[in-house]
Order: structure tokens, then C-alpha cells, then sequence
């Protein structure tokens, strides 16, 4: 295989690809796409070779998805990082307003429990004055 990224102006062609056959070489078909994307198959890598607008890309035609360049692979692992933190710290966020909410119930378990000790504390004073009375 040869790339040029200059269109051809070294090579001839964009992108040039050849097997050995009978002790002669023999071009991979290119294809030529509207857009101006030259691409071929390599059975050896089991995978289409394009030139596309001066860069060398690998499309895996098995699952129909392109290979990541070192550059983007960056991006997307810089993406994927970014995601992770931002998930990270929702989940912080969550665990934080649950351990509010459980202290706010603690609270309001504490004030309920007080508030029935006092009404009871209240209904024994309530007999006892009625007990006292004439």
C-alpha cells in the first residue's frame, strides 16, 4: 500500500494498493466515491483503506465503523474521562442529598418520639388533675 497526502503528486495516486500474484504484482480495485473519498479492500487487513481529503482512514467493514486516528482516540478517551467525573460527581450529589434525607428523617423521628413522650406526659397530668378534683 501507498498513501500519498497530496493527492498523488509523489505516488502518482492517492492511494495505491497492490498483491503479489504469479510473481507479479497486481492493483487492489480502487473506488472512487462522489465525494472524492479513493478507497480499496486489504484482505489481508480485512479492512477498507481510504483517502479522504488528504488523511489515511481505516473503516472495518464489519462493523461498519471507523477506526480511530491517535488524535481523535484522544478525544473521545478526554470525552469519555469527562463523563466519568461528571457521572462521578452526580453521584456524589446523590449520595449527599440521601444522607441529608436520612438525617432530616432522623430529625423528624426524634421530634415525633418527643412530641408523643410529652402527650403522654400530658394525658397522665390531664387524669391525675381529674383524679384530684372535687
Amino acid at each position: 500500500w501507498r498513501y500519498d497526502a497530496t493527492g498523488g503528486d509523489f505516488y502518482g495516486a492517492p492511494l495505491t494498493g497492490e498483491h503479489l500474484e504469479n510473481d507479479q504484482y497486481h492493483p487492489f480495485p480502487l473506488h472512487h466515491e462522489p465525494d472524492g473519498t479513493i478507497w480499496s479492500h486489504s484482505p489481508t487487513l480485512n479492512l477498507n483503506l481510504c483517502w479522504e481529503n488528504g488523511r489515511l482512514r481505516f473503516h472495518d467493514p464489519a462493523t461498519n465503523q471507523w477506526l480511530l486516528n491517535h488524535q481523535e482516540e484522544q478525544t473521545a478517551r478526554q470525552q469519555a474521562e469527562a463523563r466519568a467525573n461528571d457521572a462521578e460527581a452526580l453521584a456524589q450529589t446523590a449520595v449527599s442529598r440521601a444522607n441529608n434525607a436520612e438525617a432530616q428523617a432522623n430529625e423528624a423521628e426524634a421530634a415525633r418520639q418527643a412530641a408523643e413522650t410529652l402527650a403522654q406526659e400530658l394525658r397522665a397530668k390531664l387524669r391525675q388533675l381529674r383524679n384530684e378534683s372535687p
